[in-house]
């Protein structure tokens, strides 16, 4: 299984370019690889011996990977995001995130008015539920980090973004106050997802996409990438 990254800037005419040519794929629109009456959209799973495209819906397509990479890997238990004796509650996890707060807050960012209003209001909720649920837990499920505590980790730790561009909630994350422990002890406990992460990337893509300006509007000053990313030192 490979990456294949794609230029940061989404484009109005063109959806995604990729960034580089291999073998696979050329410097192009994802579109000219999905069926012409599929919408393209990133991330996407490509069978590249029967050149179509598996799937572009992120859920199924983690629950597909997470559900082979410790077959793959030979990953114990111990070490593992996704351990088979902990899945059937991870995918109940999972599913309700999706819904709640993954898929939820870019739903919400595309809605206007009143329904806007009760859309920030239900994430409100959820947030707060959560809040409370993480009181006197260390992660979501089981006594380890899993990729359902990934699911939500990255909605958090870019939650500065959708309070200051989407406005899909109404306060920052620090008035969460378990949330935000969460997130520093995920931090401080696997700083490698550091790594993953790429918050310059981040900023310049919410705030200075074609796209984004379109939708949100333009900002002339910036957030700092500290503003962004309490949690991080640069």
């Amino acid at each position: 299984m490979t990456e294949h990254p794609l230029n940061p800037y989404y484009q109005m005419d063109n959806n995604w370019i990729f960034s580089a040519e291999d073998e696979f794929f050329h410097a192009n629109s994802i579109q000219d690889y999905f069926p012409a009456n599929i919408k393209a959209t990133q991330p996407f799973l490509y069978n590249k011996n029967e050149r179509r495209v598996v799937s572009n819906h992120t859920y199924q397509m983690s629950l597909l990977i997470a559900s082979v990479m410790d077959e793959i890997k030979n990953v114990p238990s111990e070490d593992s995001l996704f351990p088979k004796n902990h899945r059937p509650m991870l995918e109940k996890w999972n599913a309700w995130l999706y819904e709640e707060v993954n898929a939820k807050i870019y739903q919400v960012a595309s809605m206007r008015g009143n329904e806007k209003a009760i859309g920030c209001a239900q994430l409100e909720r959820t947030y707060q539920l959560l809040d409370e649920y993480l009181e006197n837990k260390d992660y979501l499920y089981a006594e380890q980090l899993t990729e359902t505590d990934l699911r939500l980790f990255n909605n958090l730790v870019r939650h500065e973004l959708y309070f200051k561009q989407f406005k899909v909630f109404q306060k920052p994350l620090n008035t969460f106050k378990y949330l935000e422990r969460y997130v520093k002890r995920i931090l401080e406990n696997h700083p490698y997802l550091l790594n993953d992460l790429y918050f310059k990337e981040i900023r310049a893509t919410h705030f200075r996409s074609e796209h984004n300006i379109k939708k949100y509007g333009y900002m002339d000053e910036v957030p700092s990438l500290q503003t962004l990313f309490p949690f991080v030192k640069f």
